[in-house]
């Protein structure tokens, strides 16, 4: 039997990265994840990487040292994961583009892709996860969540990252499964091509 019989490869090579977007309630990480398995490539999840050099919760981090410390640690893993090779899949949320600076080099480096839905599904999907959870992660969503009316400045304040994207899947009725499905039929033209199997070793 050969030494790699169990080794994971990716069977697909990207010309750029894939970065995947939405706002706080749409499921952008679940279908990076997702699309990485089935592709075998390298998975990053820009605020996973922000939290693991902190030490601590993107809230803990945001109550304890500041919004521009946690923006600047975003910017950071955002460009750490940029420029990390192999080309990947990575996952960018929580208004890491608001930024100009951070959204041109996105744009620049790797194939935005936005997952949308109105902020009327966004509302309910955030409630049903606090009823599920008791609460919320992202460290600038309002807690207690009581009105839609809430949500209404940081989505605008997000739209133009949303709008910018290269590539925007609509998932008012599309779950996550349905976004992997059409993003692997959808490789070829987003700068993915197959690769074979690697020779076995003896």
């Amino acid at each position: 039997m050969s030494s790699n019989y169990y080794e994971h490869y990716p069977t697909v090579a990207l010309e750029k990265p894939l970065l995947l977007t939405g706002f706080p309630g749409i499921e952008y990480r679940e279908v990076g994840r997702d699309l990485a398995a089935l592709t075998g490539l390298p998975f990053i999840a820009v605020d996973h990487w922000v939290e693991h050099q902190a030490g601590q919760s993107l809230r803990a981090l945001v109550e304890s040292q500041g919004a521009a410390a946690f923006h600047q640690a975003q910017t950071s893993m955002l460009h750490k994961a940029l420029g990390s090779r192999p080309c990947g899949i990575i996952a960018a949320g929580d208004g890491v583009l608001i930024a100009p600076t951070n959204l041109a080099r996105a744009l620049e480096q790797s194939v935005v892709i936005g997952l949308r839905l109105s902020l009327a599904a966004v509302y309910w999907e955030l409630r049903r996860r606090l009823r599920q959870h008791g609460s919320l992660p992202q460290p600038f969503l309002p807690c207690p969540l009581d009105g839609i009316e809430q949500l209404r400045p940081l989505f605008a304040a997000r739209r133009e990252s949303y709008q910018s994207a290269h590539v925007t899947i609509d998932m008012e009725y599309r779950n996550a499964d349905d976004a992997v499905r059409l993003l692997m039929e959808s490789l070829p033209r987003l700068g993915g091509s197959e690769l074979g199997a690697p020779a076995a070793k003896r």
